[in-house]
C-alpha cells in the first residue's frame, strides 16, 4: 500500500478535492476507491467536454501560430499550445490552452499562461484551485509561475484570474499530500461532513461513518471552528451536545429575542425524536395576500418560471410567468 502511494503523482483533481475535503483528496490519491459519481457531476463533465470542443475549434480559426502540446514545446516559442499535459517531478498538470506572454524588456523572456475550460456558467472555488495548481506545475517547468490564468465558462466567456494569491495555499496542499506518502501506513483524515458532501462520490460511506460515531458534523451549520470549540469543552458527539441545552426562564415581560439557529436544540431534537420551537411565530394576515414561487437554474443565474398566487378575501387565483428566452 505505501509503495503504491509513493509511486503516484499529484494531480489537479486531488488538489481541487482537498479544497473541499481533505478526506476526499486522500481517498482519491491514496486508495483505489472512487465511490459513486453524482449525476450532477456527470452532467458537468459532459458540458465541459462540449464547451472544450467548441472553444478549441474557435481558437483554431483565430490563431495563426497554434500547435498541439508536446514535451519541449514550451521552449519552441509557439504562441498557442493546446491540450497540454506536463509533468514536473511528482506533479502532473493539464490545461486546455497555453498562451505565450512576453516579459519585460529587462527580463527579455517569455512565459506561458494556462487556460482551462469548465462546464459551469459561474466560476467555482475548486476550478480556481485547479487553475492555480496548473500554474504551479507550469512554474516548475518554465522557471517562473504565471501571474495570471484564464477560465472559460460554458457560455464561452473568458475570465482572467490572478493566481499569485493562491500559490501559497496550493503549495501547502501539495506538501500535505506528499506527507501522506511519507507515512506508513497513511491514515485518512477524520470524517467531517460539509456542504460539498451531496455532490461527493464518497457521500454514503462518510455518512455511515459519521452516524456510527455520532459525529458533530451531522448537525446543520456545524463549522470546523465550532467543532474545535466543542472539542475543547469535551463535547465530541451529538448526544453529548444535546445535554447542553437549557431553556431560558420566562420573564414577566418577555422581550422578543432575535431569531437564531441553535445547534444544541437541534442535537436535543435528534436525541429525543421531537420537534422544539423556541418562539411561536406571529404571522400577520391581511385581506389581500401575494405568494411568489420562483424556479430557475442557479448556476446560470436564470429564473425561467415565476408563479404568483393571489389570495383576495377568500378567493384564490394563480398566474404563471414563463421566461421568454432560453439561456441554457
Amino acid at each position: 500500500m505505501a509503495d503504491a502511494i509513493r509511486s503516484k503523482v499529484i494531480r489537479a483533481d486531488v488538489v481541487s478535492a482537498y479544497s473541499h475535503c481533505p478526506r476526499k483528496a486522500f481517498l482519491l490519491h491514496c486508495t483505489e476507491e472512487r465511490g459513486t459519481p453524482h449525476e450532477y457531476q456527470v452532467i458537468l463533465e459532459e458540458h465541459t467536454n462540449v464547451s472544450r470542443t467548441r472553444y478549441l475549434a474557435a481558437l483554431q480559426q483565430t490563431s495563426t501560430s497554434i500547435r498541439s502540446y508536446k514535451d519541449g514545446n514550451i521552449s519552441s516559442g509557439i504562441d498557442v499550445l493546446t491540450e497540454a499535459n506536463f509533468k514536473a517531478a511528482d506533479l502532473d498538470g493539464y490545461c486546455d490552452v497555453l498562451t505565450k506572454v512576453s516579459g519585460t524588456r529587462r527580463e527579455n523572456t517569455s512565459t506561458y499562461e494556462p487556460t482551462i475550460v469548465v462546464g459551469t456558467q459561474r466560476i467555482e472555488k475548486d476550478q480556481l484551485f485547479h487553475l492555480s495548481f496548473t500554474g504551479f506545475v507550469l512554474g516548475q517547468i518554465q522557471g517562473r509561475p504565471p501571474a495570471m490564468g484564464y477560465l472559460v465558462t460554458a457560455g464561452g466567456e473568458r475570465h482572467r484570474a490572478n493566481l499569485q494569491p493562491t500559490y501559497k495555499i496550493v503549495r501547502s496542499i501539495v506538501e500535505r499530500i506528499r506527507s501522506w506518502s511519507a507515512d506508513s501506513p497513511a491514515q485518512p483524515p477524520a470524517v467531517i461532513l460539509n456542504k460539498h458532501c451531496p455532490y461527493c462520490p464518497f457521500k454514503s460511506t462518510c455518512t455511515r461513518l459519521a452516524e456510527a460515531a455520532d459525529d458533530l458534523s451531522l448537525l446543520d451549520r456545524m463549522t470546523p471552528k465550532l467543532t474545535q470549540r466543542y472539542h475543547g469543552k469535551g463535547i465530541f458527539t451529538v448526544n453529548q451536545l444535546s445535554f447542553l441545552f437549557k431553556p431560558r426562564r420566562r420573564r414577566r415581560r418577555p422581550a422578543v429575542p432575535p431569531p437564531h439557529f441553535d445547534l444544541e436544540i437541534q442535537a436535543l431534537a435528534i436525541r429525543t425524536g421531537k420537534i422544539y420551537i423556541q418562539t411561536l411565530p406571529e404571522i400577520q394576515r391581511s385581506d389581500i395576500e401575494l405568494f411568489l414561487d420562483i424556479e430557475g437554474v442557479p448556476d446560470q443565474q436564470f429564473s425561467y418560471l415565476i408563479g404568483l398566487l393571489i389570495h383576495d378575501r377568500g378567493s384564490a387565483t394563480h398566474h404563471a410567468f414563463w421566461g421568454e428566452h432560453d439561456r441554457g
